[in-house]
């Protein structure tokens, strides 16, 4: 049985075909009819691992509000992904603190959210694409 960083990978690169070739500084976005666009953007990258920003985001009142905009890091050689950070219009949460101590809970909790939420990405015919 895959591990759940594992089932975020695949459900990833399903999301995000062209995923390990991005460079940082990358963007992609998705639109599809009758639901919110889904962007990435790619904040950093090397050999071992990948960094992205996902998002969905609306207009209120001329402000960009993010529903969720989550960072998630991906590992290239294990073939997995974790969530870093969730952040709505109410929280922001941060899995690793300044020491690079991770709280568990909240790590699962993130995770699980990461997981059902690139489910219904999938669901929504979402499929990330280069932009100009």
């Amino acid at each position: 049985m895959r591990t759940i960083n594992e089932q975020i990978y695949e459900k990833l690169i399903r999301l995000i075909p062209d995923l390990l070739n991005m460079e940082s500084g990358d963007y992609m976005k998705s639109i599809s009819k009758g639901y919110m666009d889904l962007s990435l953007d790619m904040l950093s990258s090397n050999d071992d691992q990948i960094i992205i920003a996902l998002a969905h985001n609306y207009v209120s009142n001329g402000d960009i509000v993010p529903d969720p905009d989550m960072e998630i890091r991906i590992f290239k050689n294990s073939k997995s992904a974790e969530a870093l950070t969730y952040q709505d219009i109410r929280t922001y949460d941060c899995v690793y603190d300044d020491e690079n101590n991770a709280d568990q809970k909240l790590q699962n909790s993130l995770n699980s959210f990461l997981n059902t939420w690139l489910k219904n990405c999938i669901g929504q015919q979402h499929k990330l694409i280069r932009t100009s």
